[in-house]
């Protein structure tokens, strides 16, 4: 019993062991695991656009903190953009986009759109956004399908590495309560959190992991093979003889003798062997046990008892 839960002390001592492996690799990932995708500080690039069938007008300029989007949305359905054509491929792939916006007047929808180079478009919109502040992070799902490319996009999230224009837009949706009017947003930035590693534990850590496990295993293997109970009959000649026998040879002989009778059944001939055994050394623990397995083979269990008992009485451990 000692020895299972030794073992099993060394096993949970080397779960935690590897558990902390684990916590560590994730703990010594960057908080600061980010790439500028536009710092927005700039108007270069950034193209303005509005909407032709509704009255609306948009005007752009670039401040220390972002860009200025100014707009007036006259009428219900209209609608002012921006756009900048930006290869995400050349970035460092990210699992999720983030901004921080500003804004100030008639509260309107703010919208985020992805084009990919054949014109299918994702988008996130939030609305009654203009008029407030707040930090914006999205992950794929949340940035859902807007039109173009095949039908099955629309339940499946965007795929940030084939995205080639940004756009962020402000529109009037009545259906949404937005209000017809002007004001304007800051667009502080857009980023995106890159993905972390993939590091492959398993080949890092192999030769610890390999050592361990043989560890364990012969261990295991040793305590199985130390507390196995042989079967007496297949006791081999040097087995255990007691606290006191196993000083005479002679004896020892005639007990190797009845051992090798009783490997063949011939149970008899073996109990002779064993009481020659026992005449020359009455304390050989063995052949008094070895000589009740044949009695019992014999069916002869009141004897085989009593020759079990007086092994035991010898200090027989079998």
């Amino acid at each position: 019993m000692n020895s299972i839960k030794w073992a099993t002390s060394i096993l949970m001592v080397v779960s935690i062991f590897f558990g902390i492996l684990a916590v560590n690799a994730q703990m010594s990932m960057s908080d600061s695991n980010f790439v500028i995708i536009d710092d927005m500080k700039s108007i270069n690039g950034w193209y303005p656009s509005s909407d032709l069938k509704h009255k609306c007008s948009i005007n752009i300029s670039s401040e220390d903190t972002g860009i200025n989007i100014s707009y007036n949305l006259e009428e219900p359905y209209s609608w002012v953009d921006i756009s900048k054509n930006i290869d995400f491929s050349k970035i460092p792939e990210i699992d999720q986009l983030l901004f921080y916006f500003e804004g100030k007047g008639a509260p309107n929808t703010l919208e985020l759109k992805l084009t990919y180079d054949d014109g299918t478009t994702f988008g996130y919109k939030r609305n009654r956004a203009t008029d407030n502040n707040d930090s914006v992070y999205l992950s794929p799902w949340q940035i859902t399908y807007f039109w173009g490319g095949a039908s099955h996009l629309d339940t499946e999230p965007v795929d940030f590495s084939k995205v080639k224009q940004i756009h962020f837009a402000i529109s009037n949706d009545p259906a949404k309560e937005d209000m017809p009017g002007n004001g304007y947003v800051v667009i502080r930035g857009i980023a995106g959190e890159k993905k972390p590693p993939q590091e492959n534990v398993f080949e890092k850590y192999k030769d610890i992991i390999i050592a361990v496990i043989t560890g364990i295993f012969g261990i295991a293997t040793g305590y199985i093979l130390r507390g196995r109970k042989e079967d007496p009959k297949e006791r081999s000649p040097r087995a255990d003889y007691g606290s006191k026998g196993g000083k005479n040879s002679s004896a020892k002989a005639r007990y190797s003798k009845g051992y090798a009778l009783a490997g063949q059944k011939k149970y008899e001939d073996a109990i002779q062997a064993y009481d020659e055994a026992i005449r020359l050394d009455p304390n050989l623990a063995v052949a008094w046990n070895n000589k009740g397995k044949a009695l019992e083979a014999l069916g002869k269990t009141a004897e085989a008892n009593a020759a079990f008992a007086k092994a035991k009485e010898l200090g027989y451990e079998g």
